[in-house]
This record gives C-alpha cells, sequence and structure tokens, in this order.
C-alpha cells in the first residue's frame, strides 16, 4: 500500500460574515474533495501539542511524522539547512522578512506580511543595500524566496522566542518588539533597517507610482538547532516530499531521503499538472508516502485578505488537485502496479 498525503497549509481559514459565515472553503466548489470525504473515512488529528503555540512549524512536524516535542526548533535553524548556510557555535540564524507597516497615532501597524508579494529579485535588490550600507561584519544576509530572506548575526542564543510578523496582522507593533539587554542590538538592526529602506531608490520608486513602501525588515524565527533523523529509520518506510516552501524543502525533504519534486512556483500553483502527469509521477515514484505541502492558502488566509482575494487561488488549488484526487478516489483509474490511498 503506497500513501498520498495532501497537505493545504491554511485552507480551512475563518468564516466570513459577508458569505453568511462561511468559510473559503465553504464557499469553494471542490466535487473531488466532497467525493473522498463521502467515500472515504473522516476523523479529527492533533498536530499542535498542548504546550505548543499553533503554526505551520509545528503541524508539519508532526504531520511529517516528527514529534514536535523532540524536533521542534526555530523556523530560521531549518532556513539555514534549506539554504546551505554554514553556522559556526557563536552565530544565530533569524529569519529577516521584508513588510510593510503603516502608521497609526503612536505606533505603527503590521500592515502586510509579504510587503506586497515581494519578488525575490527585489528583495536581493534591498538584502544588497542592508548589507552594504549596515556595514556590521557579524552581520549577514541571505536571499531566500521572495519577502522571506535570512540574516546571521553573532549573539548568543536568546532567551525567549520572537513574534513571527503573519501572527501580527493589524497589530500595533510596539507592544511585539523585543525588549531588554539581549535585544539591544537586534532593535538598533531593525531601526537602521527602516531608514535605509526609506532612503533606496526602490521605494522611492513605489512612492511616485501611489504604492506602499517597504519600509522594515522584521526578524524572527529564532530557537535551537536540530537536526531530523532519516524518515526510512524512524518509520521503517520511504516518503517523498511535494513543497514549494522554503521552509521544509531541502531542510525536511532531504530527511526522507527522496527527490524533490517541483510542481510549483514561489508564489502559488504556476504549472498546469494534468492527470498524465500525475500517473507518471505516482506510476514512477519509488517512496511509498508522497507528501504534497501547499504552503500558498496559509500565506492568504493569515493576510485576512476579503474573500475575493482568497478564493481565486482556492479555486486554483482545487483544480491543480483534481487529477490526482479524481484519479485515486475512482476505483477504475487506480493506477494498475500499486494501491494508493489519498490522506
Amino acid at each position: 500500500m503506497k500513501y498520498l498525503i495532501v497537505i493545504g497549509c491554511g485552507l480551512t481559514d475563518r468564516p466570513i460574515a459577508e458569505k453568511d459565515n462561511q468559510t473559503p472553503l465553504q464557499i469553494a466548489d471542490t466535487p473531488h474533495l466532497d467525493r473522498l470525504a463521502q467515500k472515504g473515512l473522516s476523523g479529527n488529528v492533533q498536530t499542535i501539542p498542548e504546550n505548543f503555540e499553533a503554526g505551520n512549524d509545528v503541524s508539519l512536524l508532526a504531520l511529517l511524522g516528527y514529534c514536535p516535542e523532540t524536533y521542534h526548533g526555530g523556523t530560521a535553524p531549518f532556513d539555514a539547512l534549506a539554504l546551505d548556510i554554514p553556522l559556526t557555535e557563536d552565530e544565530l540564524p533569524l529569519c529577516c522578512t521584508f513588510v510593510q507597516l503603516q502608521s497609526s497615532h503612536n505606533d505603527m501597524v503590521m500592515k502586510d506580511f509579504t510587503a506586497d508579494n515581494l519578488p525575490s529579485e527585489d528583495a536581493r535588490v534591498l538584502l544588497d543595500a542592508l548589507q552594504e550600507q549596515i556595514g556590521d561584519p557579524s552581520v549577514r544576509f541571505y536571499p531566500g524566496i521572495g519577502p522571506h530572506n535570512l540574516m546571521v548575526i553573532k549573539s548568543p542564543a536568546f532567551s525567549r522566542s520572537l513574534n513571527p510578523p503573519m501572527e501580527l496582522i493589524g497589530e500595533g507593533i510596539r507592544q511585539f518588539m523585543p525588549d531588554g539587554e539581549e535585544f539591544k542590538d537586534l532593535v538598533f538592526l531593525m531601526n537602521q533597517s527602516q531608514i535605509i529602506l526609506h532612503n533606496h531608490p526602490y521605494n522611492r520608486n513605489r512612492q511616485k507610482q501611489g504604492l506602499d513602501t517597504v519600509n522594515s525588515v522584521w526578524l524572527w524565527g529564532n530557537g535551537p538547532r536540530q537536526t531530523l533523523p532519516p524518515f526510512s529509520e524512524t518509520h521503517k518506510k520511504s516518503a517523498a516530499l511535494v513543497t514549494s516552501s522554503l521552509y521544509c524543502s531541502k531542510a525536511w525533504g532531504n530527511r526522507l531521503e527522496s527527490m524533490l519534486l517541483t510542481l510549483w512556483g514561489q508564489t502559488g500553483i504556476r504549472l498546469p499538472v494534468s492527470k498524465a502527469r500525475w500517473i507518471q509521477l505516482l506510476r514512477n515514484l519509488t517512496p511509498m508516502i508522497l507528501f504534497i505541502c501547499i504552503s500558498r492558502r496559509s500565506r492568504i488566509s493569515l493576510s485576512r485578505e476579503i474573500w475575493t482575494t482568497k478564493s481565486w487561488p482556492l479555486k486554483i488549488l482545487i483544480r491543480r488537485l483534481q487529477a490526482p484526487c479524481s484519479m485515486l478516489s475512482t476505483a477504475g483509474m487506480m493506477l494498475k502496479c500499486y494501491s494508493w490511498k489519498i490522506m
């Protein structure tokens, strides 16, 4: 028996008052998912231990078969692993996310943690400016994907976790800024970044176009460095991972001892995946478990955008899943060479 496990991060979302308190998933036309639910078995699974804050970094570990209590670390150390960034013992990796802050009375409000879906090439331009103008050899910036990048600083580990920007949408940031002597250099760097970004030609051009500027970075994701044991050693089965997420692509994918299959782009599902492509993929796949992790919905869900904006990528996601879902949920279209179960 082989297993296809589809993980739709943020798929459930929240009820929308303007749509009779339905969620985007309830509004969407999902015939294949409906059929799977009707012909399959439904149940609940707790992926977030009671002593953990809810987040993809915790739930995805559990869904991939790794106990969060044992293997959970910070997001940034996994990103450093994914980007092949060597770290010395005295260096601390931090997620460096470009964001858009909005003035509000005597505070700044987190308006957009994606910085208007900042493209990777634009992020590189801004990172180069930060690296050059901060001019501190103990601080290094590394490009990641889109607005989500990495900063490495020589520093002892912090005593508490920093707040992720995606959890602060619509909130004044003052109460969430790190305080205390141990965070003094970090706050200084964030303030420096705001000055550098404010004066950058990239943002001046955005202002001329009437667009919000990319006016700050948000540093977060600190935590202990963890090493995941190979999936085959832990579960005595082989597995493969399909994802566009920097966080779990190489950092987790190489622990599955598999090929990393690229079907999706960094900002959502871009490539058409036909039924024939899925049949070829599943027929040639040697691992016993195939994880498909789609993270685009999570970003949109957390952004608190209006329902019309949310519904478009959901429709695309459902359409791209039609091929494997329809194939695997209909007995007559099962692959002859293997028996698959979809979860």
